[in-house]
């Protein structure tokens, strides 16, 4: 079998299956159907780890990732050549990459600040590709609430082993609550959509905003407040960011 040019893992590629086999320790595998991942973490470990387990992935590639096809490889960006702005293309064989045999999608997006030509290329072994990978800004949304957004958990001074873990599932819980919230407020009051075409303010902000100030009240108004806001059961799962 020919052997295909293949980009090196990187460290966080590698380290991202260990971090998948403990989730797999706690989650069900069933409950399991596809992953999502920035292009940080591509790489054959985790692709190989997901792959033995039917877990589907559509994770970013790079332009120059070998992709290859009937003993022949050529680069990503050049499988998805001529495509004009708005346009997108998925290949209609899989390719060779990553040592795993996955599909292509490319779509070329609006020119950059400076001019240049900006090319999604998105690899995976879901048919589904671009769909299931839009998903995947709800994650910088929650990245966004936890950091400079919402909690600042950047400035944290915790070093010692096991603490910052333990925050992050703090934070976790917090953001859960507060976008929940947000979810129940908005249904009830929509946001205001600027002249842009975004909302004035996040789902999650909204609601963070709103606990924020209840909790700033007397302690008896404050609880009387959040009890009158989850007893109903409209505030609950799915916590999907928006």
């Amino acid at each position: 079998m020919p052997q295909w040019p293949r980009t090196a893992p990187s460290k966080r590629a590698a380290s991202s299956s260990e971090s998948a086999g403990k989730l797999l320790l706690v989650l069900a595998r069933e409950r399991v159907r596809v992953v999502l991942a920035d292009r940080e973490f591509i790489g054959q470990p985790l692709m190989r780890y997901l792959t033995a387990r039917g877990i589907g992935y559509p994770i970013r590639t790079r332009k120059d990732a070998r992709m290859g096809f009937r003993g022949r490889s050529a680069r990503a960006e050049a499988l998805s050549a001529g495509l004009r702005i708005g346009e997108r293309r998925r290949l209609r064989a899989r390719r060779r990459g990553y040592g795993e045999s996955v599909w292509l999608y490319g779509l070329r997006l609006p020119d950059g600040p400076k001019g240049e030509r900006r090319l999604l290329l998105v690899v995976g072994t879901v048919r589904r590709l671009l769909r299931l990978y839009r998903l995947r800004w709800g994650i910088k949304v929650l990245f966004a609430g936890l950091k400079s957004r919402g909690f600042d958990f950047e400035t944290t001074h915790l070093r010692a082993a096991g603490r910052p873990s333990a925050l992050v599932g703090v934070l976790a819980l917090a953001y859960s609550v507060a976008h929940a919230a947000g979810r129940f407020l908005s249904a009830r009051a929509p946001i205001r959509v600027k002249r842009h075409g975004r909302r004035a303010r996040s789902v999650f902000r909204l609601g963070l905003d709103h606990l924020r100030d209840v909790l700033l009240r007397s302690q008896t108004g404050a609880w009387q407040e959040l009890v009158s806001l989850f007893s109903g059961g409209s505030v609950g799962p799915p916590l999907v960011p928006v």
